[in-house]
């Protein structure tokens, strides 16, 4: 199995079990929550459209999505559990974006959560997420090949990066939002499939870099 191919497997794998657990579950339904679900959707669409665009050799497009998957991401963990209602309000309701700058999100992030850092790492890769979304240097430096002709010239080592992190921002999204919504069950089924995944597998890792 090809590095590629074993990271397009780990994201398959990991959406199509999220998405098991979230089709036919009875929510409980707030401002809250539901707004939190959105972001957990689109996030998921993400790494869906990120798979997909791969498995289409429309790499550029696939990084391209990176960041508003894992900004939509880091914005659900902190509508679940740091905003205040009024905030909530403003974001369904009126359209606002009340969040911190994109570090400082993570950082608070890390505290509240107990994440030992896994979004500041995340965060720390800001600027590349950036290049890739608004056509800088990460995706410039990758639209020749060595004989001058225009085509895509994304490493695998890149490609898998970014299936990997794509899936594992969806994974490490959810066990804590189906904590606060009193969800213990999916929460635990989740982190125990993510368990017997990672251990025969030693090359999916938490937060791969991207370069």
């Amino acid at each position: 199995m090809t590095l590629i191919t074993n990271q397009q497997q780990y994201s398959i794998s990991s959406h199509d079990f999220i998405w098991s657990q979230l089709q036919g579950t009875p929510f409980p339904s707030s401002p809250r929550f539901d707004l939190v679900l959105a972001y957990v959707s689109i996030t998921l669409e993400h790494q869906h459209a990120i798979i997909n665009l791969v498995g289409l050799k429309l790499v550029g497009s696939a990084f391209a999505l990176l960041r508003p998957q894992v900004e939509t991401a880091f914005r659900g963990l902190w509508v679940n559990l740091i905003a205040t209602d009024e905030q909530v309000t403003a974001i369904a309701k009126d359209g606002k974006e009340p969040f911190p700058k994109f570090r400082d999100m993570a950082s608070e992030l890390d505290t509240r959560y107990g994440l030992d850092g896994w979004c500041s790492s995340i965060a720390a890769q800001w600027g590349a997420l950036n290049g890739f979304t608004h056509s800088g240097l990460e995706q410039l430096g990758h639209r020749f090949r060595d004989d001058g002709n225009i085509f895509p010239t994304y490493p695998d080592e890149m490609i898998a990066s970014l299936l990997q992190l794509s899936a594992t921002i969806s994974i490490g999204l959810l066990p804590a939002i189906y904590r606060n919504m009193g969800l213990q069950d999916k929460a635990s089924a989740l982190e125990q499939w993510l368990d017997d995944y990672v251990k025969p597998k030693p090359d999916v890792v938490p937060t791969p870099a991207l370069s």
